[in-house]
């Protein structure tokens, strides 16, 4: 009878999740980390709290307020701190990646408290080389599911204020080259994995790296041009399998300016109002089951 409850609950927090209805969902995940407790199951306890801490720190950019939002985030890293207690509880030896991955995902989200860039920063700095560290176990274990889903987190977080924090072009040009190595080392692992999502997401973000310089700085790669077209169309159509508007709209945005740059402006309109379109309902409360419509590029 438990076991069946457990069940119904999770796939309500899944379903919640799915509609962008985060603290909804983390009401659903602390029913179940009730029964955890009862039953004094670490492994789930941690896997739960885990989970409720991502909640949290998503739905802070849905939040109406700035004070709202510093309040979301201070409740995933307390999610996310509890986990890790509950993982030292455990004393398992092999959850030493799990660990810094959490202790990576604090920093990342103390650099969203930060206004002064140095410190912001610094937290970043401490951000990626963790999750490097995390990235070089999972290599020597030949994990490779993870290895290309590590890669992916470093890219997509990157980009909110790492990729743009260097302080020369020698670093910028460097840090560029090593995150395009990354996506394409994720995109070719995940072709033999059978997840739409996690390829989606290596096409999107190496589709950002190709294009970026060759949008923004105007550089002309005629190569790097062509594969950020061919990854971006690769992106949108796997992005649309999975429904998920994050993902579809960041996969929108280099198809875009990509479609503009080649003067194809009527594409590129209709990018641009789907890409909004994604915008509006990753930041509603998601009330109602919406239709992902499809588009050509």
């Amino acid at each position: 009878m438990q076991t069946d409850i457990l069940e119904h609950l999770l796939e309500k927090a899944k379903e919640l999740e799915k509609k962008y209805e985060w603290l909804q969902a983390i009401d659903v995940y602390k029913r179940i980390l009730d029964f955890a407790s009862k039953e004094n199951n670490l492994t789930k306890l941690a896997e739960f709290e885990e989970r409720i801490g991502f909640c949290y720190f998503i739905s802070a950019f849905q939040a109406q307020s700035n004070k709202e939002f510093k309040k979301r985030l201070t409740d995933a890293i307390l999610s996310i701190e509890k986990t890790i207690n509950i993982l030292h509880q455990n004393k398992d030896r092999n959850q030493r990646n799990q660990i810094d991955n959490l202790l990576a995902k604090i920093a990342y989200a103390n650099s969203w408290f930060e206004i002064k860039a140095l410190k912001k920063v610094f937290f970043l700095e401490k951000w990626w080389i963790l999750k490097s560290n995390v990235l070089k176990s999972y290599e020597q274990a030949d994990d490779q599911f993870r290895v290309a889903k590590t890669c992916n987190d470093m890219i997509e977080e990157s980009f909110d204020y790492y990729y743009w924090s260097k302080t020369n072009w020698k670093e910028s040009k460097q840090l560029r080259a090593e995150l395009i190595s990354l996506g394409e080392k994720a995109i070719k692992i995940l072709l033999k994995f059978d997840d739409t999502s996690e390829l989606a997401r290596a096409y999107c973000w190496t589709s950002w790296l190709y294009s970026v310089n060759n949008i923004v700085l105007e550089e002309e790669k005629t190569e790097e041009i062509n594969k950020a077209i061919i990854y971006s169309q690769k992106a949108v159509k796997l992005s649309q399998k999975t429904k998920d508007p994050h993902l579809i709209g960041w996969s929108l945005y280099p198809a875009a300016m990509l479609s503009r740059k080649k003067n194809d402006y009527k594409s590129s309109i209709e990018l641009f109002i789907a890409l909004i379109e994604q915008g509006k309902i990753t930041k509603n409360r998601a009330k109602k089951t919406r239709k992902t419509k499809k588009f050509r590029i």
